[in-house]
């Protein structure tokens, strides 16, 4: 459970606001991602995987906040997108690369490389339910569009706090990525 207590944010620089949006540069990051399982399955393989289950045996710091994607949920773009197999990412460490992050044994376990990007991002409180991402996602996609920002890519959550926190205290985000 110490792992929980003082982890690693991702960090980033503030460029703006929109409304109660936060507009955040982030820069490249590489993340252990899995797609398609349910939450506890996917954490568990993450967690496992930086608590040493890869191939040199080492163990991995935990960035926070972990990301899921947001499933279900038609973005505004060219052509409407659902994004139906979902999928869960830690971020490694700042000075981890792509190439000196240590291999998965799980094979469900992917290392990509995310690049730089501009996030449109909307914090909120308690519990990251269905019900409540998708209200805060809305809410976030609609204030995007009535300021006429192009939207790249598709929501997502970033949860920072262990699933042990009172739920009143934990801090949640959802974002997407934007033109800017």
């Amino acid at each position: 459970m110490e792992l929980f207590i003082m982890v690693e944010r991702a960090h980033y620089e503030i460029l703006g606001r929109i409304g109660e949006l936060e507009v955040r540069r982030y820069p490249e990051l590489v993340t252990a991602k899995v797609f398609g399982m349910s939450e506890n399955v996917a954490f568990s393989l993450l967690f496992d995987y930086i608590s040493g289950n890869n191939r040199s045996r080492a163990k991995v710091e935990m960035v926070s906040p972990v990301h899921s994607e947001v499933t279900g949920m038609r973005v505004p773009m060219t052509a409407p997108v659902v994004d139906e197999d979902g999928g869960m990412a830690f971020i490694l460490q700042a000075g981890i690369t792509i190439e000196s992050a240590p291999r998965p044994l799980d094979e469900r376990v992917k290392l990509l490389k995310v690049p730089s990007r501009t996030l449109a991002v909307l914090r909120f409180k308690g519990v990251a339910d269905q019900r409540r991402v998708d209200e805060m996602t809305g809410k976030m996609l609609g204030d995007l569009a009535k300021a006429n920002i192009v939207i790249k890519g598709r929501p997502i959550l970033m949860r920072y706090d262990p699933p042990f926190k009172p739920g009143f205290l934990r801090r949640n985000e959802v974002a997407v990525e934007i033109g800017w």
